[in-house]
């Protein structure tokens, strides 16, 4: 008989394990803000966690790995705060359709964006390395793809406002 915290992963070994999952991804981005990104090995960050490489590698089959998951964690925080102002902006704007009201769309989902980056500068760093790097630090593959597709959401959802602005006449 399934309980509700089997079902929802909430046993204390499920909340363990996504404890250490976010000290290993709050102790890698400590790394790369402070060292770049050459600093952030799996030698270096299992040591400083105090884990075996093995024991890290059961968490992150690399570092690329890593950096998907804080790229995607980073994306997250974004994605909140620009959904909850654009959001907040609607309600306030209620059934108005002016320019000036969509216009107003595109600059509180701007605004989000650009007070995350005050508040949590190295989540802006962070996603700024990841994006234009050339080395290319979430290597090709699934991780990237997905990185990417995350990316290209946040995009999508401004490019919708700036289209929807245009349309109304206010660009």
């Amino acid at each position: 008989n399934m309980t509700a915290s089997h079902v929802s992963g909430d046993r204390p070994r499920d909340r363990r394990r996504r404890a250490r999952i976010e000290a290993i991804l709050d102790r890698s981005m400590d790394i790369l803000l402070a060292q770049g990104a050459e600093a952030l090995t799996m030698r270096a960050l299992a040591d400083s966690l105090d884990l075996t490489a093995g024991a890290l590698y059961r968490y992150f089959p690399s570092k690329g790995a890593i950096l998907a998951s804080l790229g995607h964690r980073a994306l997250s925080r974004i994605s909140d705060a620009t959904q909850a102002e654009e959001s907040r902006t609607r309600t306030a704007l209620g059934s108005d359709t002016s320019h000036e009201a969509s216009l107003q769309l595109v600059i509180a989902r701007a605004w989000a964006y650009w007070q995350l980056g005050r508040a949590e500068p190295g989540t802006w760093r962070l996603i700024n390395l990841l994006l234009v790097d050339p080395r290319m630090l979430i290597p090709e593959g699934d991780e990237r793809a997905d990185f990417m597709g995350t990316v290209f959401s946040q995009i999508t959802a401004m490019a919708s406002l700036l289209e929807e602005a245009a349309g109304a006449g206010a660009l």
